[in-house]
């Protein structure tokens, strides 16, 4: 049985530079001025995380459905 070692073969993955944006934009940007907005509005950190979780992925499947 070969081991990882003995093969000297690779893994190559190609990431869309389209989903680094959108990962860069949403989940970075949005999300940490949505955290500091309920952070200022609620001043609870769980409170804060589930909004910010709640809202991006809002916007996320608004995209996905209505926006073409």
């Amino acid at each position: 049985m070969d081991t990882i070692k003995e093969n000297n073969s690779g893994i190559i993955v190609f990431i869309p530079f389209k989903l680094i944006k959108r990962f860069i934009i949403f989940d970075l940007a949005i999300g940490t001025a949505i955290f500091y907005g309920c952070k200022a509005a609620y001043d609870h950190v769980l409170l804060d995380s589930l909004g910010t979780m709640a809202i991006t992925e809002t916007i996320k499947k608004f995209q996905k459905y209505y926006v073409k």
